[in-house]
């Protein structure tokens, strides 16, 4: 598999969603066929990639919540 590429335009850009997708299609395809060439059917393959990027999208707002906690005890205990 080649190498992901990077984003080459700045965070503020309205098509950088867009353009992440297409950066990583090639590999989200590939593990898709691999799946389905291991035997699992195209629709489970499909319904584990969406629970596995919803729960990475959990874990990524849980993560950014506690860090947010964290920083705010940590400035009541140093004021």
């Amino acid at each position: 598999m080649s190498p992901i590429p990077g984003p080459k335009v700045p965070a503020s850009n309205p098509d950088r969603h867009v353009l992440c997708e297409e950066a990583i299609e090639d590999a989200f395809v590939n593990v898709a066929t691999l799946a389905e060439a291991a035997g699992w059917d195209g629709d489970e393959v499909a319904a584990a990639l969406v629970s596995l990027a919803d729960r990475q999208m959990m874990g990524r707002l849980v993560n950014a919540k506690l860090d947010e906690l964290n920083a705010r005890v940590f400035d009541q205990g140093h004021s």
